[in-house]
């Protein structure tokens, strides 16, 4: 939308103007700067784009000013009468002749383009885009920014001597039987003539064309004087800017697809990785069932001795079933019969966390699958704007990544606990966390714990396996919920706990406050998180 024939057909379609005085000069969306000119019968409005990849300038047809969010600019040109129109040279620069003003619409691409008011002296009295930088300068600082560009390939002098797009470019060598990329240093004389012939019919073609194409390819959308049979037809046009706004249009319809497209695999590669590494852990399943086995070998031989009652052992060597020699680890706390319970409920513990594993994988496996063949789909699609389209057919495993990312975020901000046997606790940081904890995260069956008559955090317990959970898994919570107390350091701390259900926040309490319609009290040493089981 920036290239040189372009501007040059904008040019003479802008003629229009020549006579038409500036009425308005203003801005309403970002980067984009509109010109509104009147000759007493007619309003014409331009609009002038500094958008990255969207830079551009065109006429406008039923064009209405927004009633809000717009901003004037560019005084200076206010009640100026356009007297000529004119490309400035060979640069993609459009010039509006006002008599003692000029208005320069610079398209050279990025953070180059801009507005400029030019006086009669060369001096830059103001500009659209960053004026505090540009005022009181003459033009040499629009000019210089280019400069030492090496021509290695004929694509590269026809682009850069001839002004000819990429595609015009390789339109006229597959002409001539040319390769684009050939180095232009090696053409024989024969063959520059033949290129400088070839570009000279090309120019005069592009120059006195009346009709507009739009193609799309390499996910742009672009205009053409010439017809390409090797791209993507969208559509022709018989006036410039109407083409150039076509293009516009789907440019910024087709940049914000591709953003959504950017974010959603985004969002699926995390989630694939994440996947992945869970099914991984998952499948190390079989090392914890050889465990379990283990324990309760050792519990079975342990009980299998006369005297269960011997105590003081940190190791025992006995013989199993198969007559090996097998030697146990032992707590020398405890005798013998005692540390066959130990083992039998390691085994019991490991092997209940197992049963909920199994089926966890099963279920994160068909995540996995979705999720792969969701993947496959993205990577297939030819055209952002297909983004929609993909998204009503995934919206389950996009929805379940959105809740899954969601209930992830907010877990985190909390201190967590896997205290065994399906028992979680969540322990607050502050006032506003505990807050958050106990009137956003916590269920109502969930059981919460406080140190009581102290300040402390508040501490929220999940368990999966029922709705009253053993009375070691109570003080365990109890436990930790004294240690994030101000009696951490006390030797028995009494802690309050109850359901959710039975917990209300005081009118026009502080933050963390709360009132305990019913609860129970257990009296514990406060434990160091470290010495349980911290996810």
């Amino acid at each position: 939308m920036k290239d040189y024939y372009t501007l040059l057909h904008l040019v003479e379609e802008f003629q229009i103007l020549k006579d038409f005085v500036v009425v308005e000069c203003f801005t309403q969306e970002r980067n984009s700067l509109f010109v509104e000119f009147y000759n007493g019968e007619r309003l014409q409005t331009l609009q002038f784009s500094c958008e990255t990849g969207l830079e551009s300038v065109f006429l406008r047809r039923n064009f209405e000013r927004a009633r809000m969010n717009s901003v004037d600019l560019l005084p200076e040109i206010i009640g100026a009468k356009c007297k000529e129109v004119r490309l400035f040279g060979n640069e993609r620069i459009i010039v509006f002749d006002f008599g003692e003003l000029e208005l320069w619409f610079v398209l050279f691409g990025g953070a180059k383009t801009n507005a400029y008011v030019i006086d009669r002296t060369g001096r830059i009295r103001n500009s659209f885009l960053n004026p505090g930088v540009y005022v009181g300068e003459n033009t040499d600082t629009i000019l210089k920014v280019k400069a030492g560009q090496e021509i290695t390939t004929i694509q590269d002098y026809l682009h850069r001597t001839k002004y000819f797009t990429k595609e015009i470019a390789e339109l006229l060598c597959k002409r001539i039987k040319l390769d684009c990329s050939s180095r232009f240093q090696k053409l024989t004389p024969s063959e520059f003539e033949m290129v400088e012939e070839s570009a000279k019919q090309m120019a005069t073609e592009l120059a006195l064309a009346n009709e507009y194409y739009v193609f799309f390819n390499d996910h742009k959308y672009f205009v053409s004087m010439i017809f390409l049979d090797e791209f993507q037809f969208v559509k022709k046009f018989t006036s410039i800017s109407e083409a150039i706004y076509f293009c516009y249009v789907k440019s910024i319809s087709y940049l914000r697809a591709k953003e959504k497209y950017k974010e959603i695999e985004k969002k699926l590669s995390n989630e694939y990785k994440y996947l992945k590494s869970k099914i991984e852990n998952l499948n190390q399943q079989e090392k914890f069932e050889r465990r379990v086995e283990e324990y309760q070998k050792f519990a079975d031989l342990l009980l299998s001795q006369q005297n269960l009652s011997m105590k003081g052992l940190t190791t025992i060597k006995l013989v199993d079933y198969d007559g090996a020699e097998i030697q146990i680890p032992l707590k020398p706390e405890l005798n013998l019969k005692q540390n066959a319970e130990y083992y039998y409920q390691k085994a019991k513990k490991l092997k209940s966390s197992l049963s909920a594993s199994r089926t966890n994988i099963e279920e994160t496996i068909r995540r996995f699958a979705k999720l792969e063949q969701a993947f496959q789909s993205l990577k297939s699609l030819d055209n952002y704007l297909k983004i929609n389209g993909f998204e009503k057919e995934f919206s389950d495993v996009l929805l379940n990544i959105e809740k899954t990312s969601t209930a992830e975020e907010f877990i985190s901000r909390f201190r967590r606990f896997n205290l065994g046997e399906g028992a979680v606790l969540f322990v607050g940081k502050n006032a506003k966390n505990n807050e958050e904890l106990t009137f956003g995260f916590a269920k109502p069956n969930d059981f919460w714990f406080h140190a009581r008559n102290v300040g402390g955090s508040h501490c929220v317990l999940k368990y999966s396996k029922g709705k009253e959970p053993p009375m070691e898994i109570i003080e365990k919570s109890a436990q930790i919920a004294a240690y994030f107390s101000k009696a951490r350091n006390s030797d028995f701390v009494p802690v309050s706990y109850t359901q959710r259900k039975n917990i209300r926040k005081p009118r026009r309490g502080e933050k963390g406050t709360v009132i305990l319609m019913r609860e129970s009290v257990v009296f514990v040493q406060p434990k160091k998180p470290d010495e349980q089981k911290d996810n």
